[in-house]
């Protein structure tokens, strides 16, 4: 099949059977989910991390969106989520000195439009961009412009103080697009805010966590600034959250900037290939140690509960009934994140 990011090297991390999941949903799904296979490489453009997207994921993804699939819970909608959006709220006033009244905000995938009510009640004007159906429902609830088309250039011809977004960059395919469209909204030093998973950590963990079909991106402190710096948002900051799990990036448009990318330096590229490759055998081999404890436990007849997550384990190892999912988001209570 063909691959819609084609500037992506050959696979070094490959799974070859990965549950596709689509963010708390009811739990109405079939017996036997849908599974596809993911595969990341190295993108030559940006030098980071990218999952190869084939046109069937491709599908896959455009259908959940369609449907309004967010992977983590909505921001404001659970405590957990309301503890999230204060510290990302916190850092985005923070490079406003805390005052934010009438600077202009654009969020990309503003999803239910909470993180810009809250700016809104502080006195800034806000807009946002959202094509899942959650956008118009958050339109309507706050009473601010929420246009339903993909972020790209020529869609909004207004400046903005700040484009930020939480949650969005890792999904997006052609990042290159987001960067051009957002160079055209910025005003001269305006601030290119984001929120993204925090690719480092769960790198350095070894863990399958951010590992879905609807993550493209992944972020490092180091390969994020690197990235921004490149295309014109300059000095470049990154900062992790309390819990280490997000990443926060920063830059600040200058027009004059010389664009450039990253993999243009081979260097950096061999560095982050080698950084992927350490990543897949330490992945594989933590996988092979914990799958062949749980084979042996449920091979007596035991049960297994799996907390915050572990469907990839249970895609390993036939998910029978032996094995059930716990979670303390209370939003996802009764819920499922597979399709």
């Amino acid at each position: 099949m063909m691959r819609k990011n084609e500037h992506v090297s050959e696979p070094i991390l490959k799974l070859e059977s990965h549950p596709f999941f689509v963010g708390p949903v009811s739990p109405t799904y079939p017996e036997r989910y849908l599974t596809f296979p993911f595969y990341i490489g190295i993108n030559s453009k940006y030098a980071i991390p990218t999952q190869i997207v084939t046109d069937e994921i491709f599908r896959a993804l455009e259908k959940a969106y369609s449907l309004g699939s967010m992977l983590s819970t909505p921001l404001g909608h659970s405590p957990l989520s309301n503890a999230r959006m204060s510290e990302v709220l916190s850092k985005l006033l923070s490079q406003f000195r805390g005052d934010v009244k009438h600077a202009k905000f654009l969020e990309i995938g503003c999803g239910s439009g909470d993180l810009l009510n809250e700016l809104k009640l502080r006195g800034a004007i806000v807009m946002g961009v959202e094509i899942g159906p959650q956008g118009q429902e958050g339109a309507k609830k706050y009473g601010f412009q929420v246009i339903d088309k993909p972020f790209a250039p020529g869609l909004i011809h207004e400046k903005f103080d700040c484009v930020f977004s939480y949650g969005c960059l890792e999904h997006v395919i052609d990042l290159e697009e987001i960067f051009v469209a957002s160079r055209e909204c910025l005003i001269g030093g305006g601030i290119f805010f984001h929120v993204v998973p925090n690719g480092g950590q769960f790198f350095s963990q070894a863990t399958f966590d951010n590992l879905y079909h609807e993550h493209i991106n992944y972020f490092s402190k180091e390969n994020g600034v690197r990235l921004f710096e490149s295309q014109g948002f300059l000095h470049a900051q990154s900062y992790t959250s309390d819990i280490g799990n997000e990443l926060f990036l920063w830059g600040f448009f200058d027009a004059k900037a010389n664009l450039r990318w990253p993999g243009d330096n081979h260097k950096v590229i061999v560095e982050e290939t080698e950084a992927l490759e350490r990543y897949t055998q330490m992945l594989f081999e933590k996988t092979s140690r914990i799958t062949t404890t749980l084979k042996r436990i449920l091979s007596t007849g035991e049960s297994v509960g799996l907390y915050a997550g572990g469907f990839e384990y249970g895609t390993l190892l036939g998910n029978n009934g032996l094995i059930r999912y716990f979670d303390g988001d209370s939003y996802k209570h009764g819920m499922a994140w597979l399709s």
